[in-house]
This record gives structure tokens, sequence and C-alpha cells, in this order.
């Protein structure tokens, strides 16, 4: 057994700001093991009574691998969609509002937000995942976009029924694509 286990400031600072913001959340982060005084990490999993220095979490209101966004607004930069969405976070709108940040190549055309059409919300399904691959079905009465919890990297592409789809990076930091309405198989792959 471990006698002494001493966290980092840092660290505990760390998990309070992922948190506090939603970034864990919307990360897909299901489990913490946190320092034993810390008792708002959600679920918690091994007995209080424990005299060890570590307890097991598990997260609350977990996001699944993708989703879609039913408003969004741009960011022209980094620092400016990290601002945004740290504030969409505090405020528990990560999971139908998200930032977009406008592509170094220029301005993006992103279609009106789904929640302005007045429509059905868009439903996601997650229908699989490989390694640098994964295939979504997204039903929406009107072009959306499709939101993850993958790392954005230049190299990711995305089709739906055969067609390229434009990428976008979403929440500052995670991959997405712009679908068209209707029903679509949409296939991201890098």
């Amino acid at each position: 057994a471990v006698e002494d286990v001493r966290l980092p400031y840092w660290l505990y600072l760390d998990y309070a700001l992922l948190i506090e913001n939603g970034i864990a959340q919307m990360l897909g982060i299901r489990w913490w093991i946190l320092p034993a005084d810390v008792m708002d990490g959600g679920v918690l999993l091994t007995d209080e009574r424990d005299p060890g220095p570590l307890r097991l979490h598990e997260a609350r209101g977990v996001f699944s691998k993708g989703w879609a966004l039913e408003s969004w607004e741009t960011a022209e930069s980094f620092d400016h969609a990290v601002t945004r969405v740290m504030a969409l976070g505090r405020a528990g709108e990560l999971r139908r509002r998200g930032v977009v940040q406008t592509p170094e190549e220029g301005p993006l055309e992103l279609p009106a937000a789904a929640g302005a059409a007045g429509g059905a919300d868009p439903t996601v399904e997650l229908l699989g995942v490989e390694p640098g691959r994964l295939r979504f079905r997204v039903e929406s009465e009107s072009p959306t976009v499709l939101a993850t919890n993958e790392f954005f990297h230049p190299d990711w592409t995305a089709r739906a029924e055969g067609r390229s789809l434009p990428i976008v990076r979403v929440n500052a930091a995670f991959v997405g694509a712009v679908v068209p309405g209707g029903v679509n198989e949409v296939e991201l792959a890098r």
C-alpha cells in the first residue's frame, strides 16, 4: 500500500479546471483518481471510510464520441476559441453549443445553426471506432456541425455518402465536420 502520496498542486488545479469548465466530460473522461479530500469528482466508487490518500470517482455527464451542435459561434484564433469554450463550459452549454475556429486557409461558409431552423434536434449515432477512423449516423433537418472528442489534426478527412465534407476545428482542439441536412453516414479518417 502507498503510505504517503502527495499530489502536486498543479495536478489538483488541472483537475478543478477540467471539471469546472466541462472539458473533462467533453473529453470523455469517465473515471478520476483524486485526493481523498476531494468529494465533488462525481460518483464515489471507493469506500469513503478507506484511510488511503486517493479515491476513485466516476464522472457525471460524460459526452459520447460525437454529437451535433445545436448552435455555434466562430473564433478567429486558438486563444479566442479557448476563451469561448471555457465560458460555454462554465455555463454548462458545451453539449449544445460550440466554437468553430476559422481555418487558416480562410473563412469557411458555415450553415445556419440547426436550432435557428426551429426543427427537431439533430441526432448522432456512433457506428464504429477504429484507429484513425470514426463512423457516425447523423440525422438533421438542416446542415449541422458534427463535433467529436478526437483531437484535431490537419490530416483528418470527412466523407458522407461518397462526398467530401469540410473538416473544422471545434471547441479549440477537436475535429468536426460540416454535415448536410438529411440522414448521412459520416466517416472521419486520418
